[in-house]
């Protein structure tokens, strides 16, 4: 394989090299954006998860009143408790509060401290709200979503989820898949774009360098079949211009031994 290489034309070794070095690149690149958008999920998708729980118990106690008897306050507690199955993906806790911000219902074992229901006291005509806290050696993000018009809530949803939690698996795969949507394209594009960005250079260090370097063959050629008369035109101070220049002191070296040789035999 190395031998085979060996016999590339230099413009072809000269393009594999952009080609190999722009995908290296490309790659780095790519790894680095995947691992950043991996860290960007990971921060957002508790968010995701909180915004999720929160809007689907809204919508289920939409008609519910929320400041009626204990029946009714059971039923919502019956609501609440029919999530514990998120729990196993970060839920924390669900918390609803009437429009007097009282707790109408809670999934926590004890209520809610003050400290709690202040940490994210929906604003007035927010459809949704997002405050993220620390709770013992837990980081959580709460949400808060209002039950019915956001102009006049009847009530608030918060739903509080951890940052990292056991179970991650259905969540990891969510983000697999969103991470993967945008990396896809980026890929195909870092693979076109060092093929095209490749060419154009080849193109352009052919020029440069290929041409003088065909240009200093066809000199020596023409040298080595007794041609000393084609002198070389100078050209950059680089490791060519210095060939060239070498190339043009041996053909003027030649020449004059040539002539004196002549006048010897004269």
């Amino acid at each position: 394989m190395l031998e085979k290489i060996k016999d590339f034309s230099l413009s072809a070794k000269l393009a594999s090299l952009i080609v190999i070095a722009l995908l290296l690149y490309g790659f780095c690149i790519f790894f680095l954006l995947s691992y950043l958008l991996e860290q960007k999920f990971n921060s957002i998708y508790p968010t995701v998860r909180g915004m999720m729980v929160a809007q689907m118990v809204a919508h289920n106690l939409a008609n519910t009143s929320l400041n009626g008897s204990s029946i009714t306050k059971s039923q919502i507690q019956q609501t609440l408790n029919s999530y514990d199955p998120y729990k196993r993906y970060g839920l924390f806790y669900i918390i609803v509060q009437n429009d007097k911000n009282e707790v109408v219902a809670t999934t926590l074992e004890t209520a809610p401290s003050p400290e709690l229901i202040k940490a994210n006291e929906l604003t007035q005509g927010k459809e949704i709200q997002n405050k993220r806290f620390k709770s013992g050696d837990n980081t959580i993000q709460d949400v808060a979503v209002p039950i019915g018009d956001s102009q006049q809530p009847r009530g608030v949803v918060r739903a509080g989820v951890l940052e990292q939690s056991g179970s991650e698996t259905g969540w990891e795969i969510i983000k697999e898949g969103k991470v993967k949507e945008v990396l896809n394209p980026l890929t195909w594009g870092i693979f076109t774009g060092a093929i095209v960005i490749g060419s154009l250079l080849m193109l352009f260090f052919s020029k440069i360098i290929v041409q003088r370097v065909q240009y200093l063959i066809d000199v020596a050629d023409k040298m080595s079949f007794g041609d000393l008369d084609v002198k070389i035109v100078p050209g950059p101070k680089d490791e060519l211009g210095i060939l060239g220049e070498t190339l043009e002191s041996m053909r003027a070296n030649l020449k004059d031994a040539i002539e004196r040789l002549k006048k010897r035999k004269q």
